[in-house]
């Protein structure tokens, strides 16, 4: 069996029975109505999208999942552009990348048996996941007062604490939020993504022509799925360096597949290698001149920060996650074996101030927006199940999540 069928029998074994097959109709309406919340925040066109997906319909039933190819390769081909410039040798053939039909919030390296190629895998979740809580932790950002954020670089008191207190007026003053932070918790741990309601693209009022929230949302979503590639990556790079990587048998979705198994410390390495192969490859994108080459400025200065910020989101959205999962089941994902997020949410904060000497202000806010939208939804009644119910109620009467989630900036 070669890397491409054991991936193709393990999307056949992982997927639901009323997924496959599906008419030609059907997949191209299904994977539309997935990309369509997707498609508007990346450098991507529905139209040649819907052209690649028609010359590809043979991928229904055991092919990658299209919404996740479409926004998860990009970043694997700009993680393999800036490793080869840098001289960092993963394989002799590029690893096989591949989706698994699931609804979780991760990444794996998977041993194809009887072959050396192995298989870099995502979840098909994982943008889904990564979407939504960005467009709920961005429209948080943007209604806190401006007035708030010319403080933070501020001396004296730890600026956490006002603008924690910001957060907290936001939410008391918008329960919707965390209602809604607390259900697309609860769908994706309960890997039922498609109880939550469609997710139109937020509209924030910002002065002038500019799609500020859409432009850092797409920088923000970028850095966090360039950052998981990059991890990967660094999980490959480790085997051909002869680091000790061991094989272990675990369960997804109820099948039994090979990864190769890690300890923490070459969990760290594998986060500084996809950290710094992300950064490289950020800076590139905004300064192609280098930082004093000239520019856009201000806003390339803004962008490259949350940019930035994209790995330190994914650890703290991936946790979130995880605690709700853990609340439900009692226990952390089965084929999860990082150490715990905290510990690599601080490496990743003592990387960016060894190189700028200073905390990036972006990762740090949208830290304390998780961290209080996290608190506010687990102390929510009812739980996870009230939840899912809540969700399921407001897709039966045909709400979107668009309007009541409207702000207007100070």
């Amino acid at each position: 069996m070669t890397p491409e069928e054991y991936l193709a029998f393990l999307q056949r074994a992982m997927s639901s029975p009323e997924s496959e097959p599906l008419s030609p109709e059907e997949y191209e309406e299904r994977i539309e109505a997935r990309l369509r919340h997707l498609i508007h925040r990346n450098d991507l066109d529905l139209d040649s999208i819907r052209g690649k997906l028609s010359a590809n319909l043979s991928r229904v039933a055991t092919g990658n999942d299209a919404a996740t190819d479409a926004m998860i390769r990009p970043r694997l081909l700009e993680i393999y552009e800036v490793a080869r410039s840098a001289g960092i040798n993963a394989a002799d053939s590029e690893p096989l990348f591949g989706t698994l039909p699931t609804f979780g919030c991760n990444a794996c390296t998977l041993w194809a048996p009887g072959h050396d190629r192995v298989i870099v895998a995502f979840t098909s979740g994982l943008p889904h996941f990564l979407n939504r809580i960005a467009k709920i932790a961005l429209m948080v950002h943007y209604a806190v007062p401006p007035s708030v954020y010319d403080k933070l670089n501020e001396t004296g008191e730890d600026p956490r604490e006002g603008y924690r207190h910001a957060v907290d007026k936001v939410l008391r003053e918008n329960e919707l939020i965390t209602r809604r932070f607390a259900t697309v918790l609860a769908a994706f741990a309960f890997e039922a993504p498609y109880l939550l309601p469609v997710q139109q693209p937020p509209t924030v009022v910002t002065p002038g022509p500019v799609d500020l929230v859409g432009l850092t949302r797409t920088a923000l979503l970028s850095g966090a799925e360039r950052f998981v590639a990059g991890h990967e990556f660094g999980h490959v790079a480790q085997g051909v360096e002869g680091s000790a990587v061991s094989v272990a048998s675990t369960q997804i979705r109820g099948v039994e597949v090979t990864t190769l198994s890690r300890n923490h410390e070459l969990e760290i390495e594998a986060d500084v290698t996809g950290y710094f192969l992300s950064h490289t490859y950020a800076h590139r994108r905004h300064y192609p001149q280098g930082r004093e080459g000239g520019g856009l400025g201000v806003m390339v200065d803004y962008l490259y920060d949350f940019d930035l910020a994209g790995a330190n989101f994914f650890l703290m959205a991936a946790a979130a996650l995880d605690e709700a999962h853990e609340r439900h089941t009692g226990m952390r994902p089965a084929y999860d074996t990082h150490p715990p997020y905290a510990y690599r949410l601080e490496q990743l904060k003592g990387m960016y101030e060894s190189l700028y000497g200073f905390e990036n202000v972006n990762a740090m806010t949208l830290e304390v927006i998780i961290d209080v939208l996290k608190r506010a939804s687990a102390a929510l009644p009812g739980g996870m199940v009230e939840a899912i119910a809540f969700a399921s109620e407001e897709k039966r009467q045909g709400v979107t999540w668009d309007t009541p989630m409207s702000f207007g900036l100070e």
